[in-house]
């Protein structure tokens, strides 16, 4: 087999899966749009927490809130959650903000002394 050979064979063995890799990229887009998931019909809704003082019943609803479901999802870009004492003197904005830890096997209930300082940053995409 001559050089120009190999090379034939080479250029139409990456042309080939070039072509199975636009027609399986194509397939997909079909079936996106077949389940709505077109680009125009999508809203984009910026989520921006910044040391925001909770409740740990407000930090469980907003967690619930970015599960995902058919007709809307979250994006989550980061999230920052510190347990912090209320009576510490802290607030929400302090630069040398030192959270207090709760040892992982704590039992959570009936601490309500203490507040949560999250900071919570994604995007909601949500079907018109």
């Amino acid at each position: 087999m001559t050089g120009q050979q190999t090379f034939l064979r080479t250029r139409i063995a990456q042309l080939n899966k070039k072509n199975r890799i636009i027609d399986s990229a194509d397939s997909f887009v079909q079936q996106a749009k077949r389940f709505g998931l077109t680009k125009n019909r999508w809203d984009r809704f910026q989520v921006n927490l910044s040391d925001e003082a909770l409740t740990f019943e407000q930090f469980q609803t907003i967690i619930n809130q970015t599960a995902n479901s058919a007709y809307y999802y979250f994006t989550p870009e980061t999230l920052q959650a510190r347990v912090i004492k209320k009576n510490s003197g802290v607030k929400p904005g302090d630069q040398a903000l030192q959270p207090t830890y709760v040892e992982k096997n704590t039992d959570l209930k009936g601490l309500e002394a203490f507040d949560l300082i999250v900071t919570l940053n994604g995007s909601f995409l949500i079907r018109n």
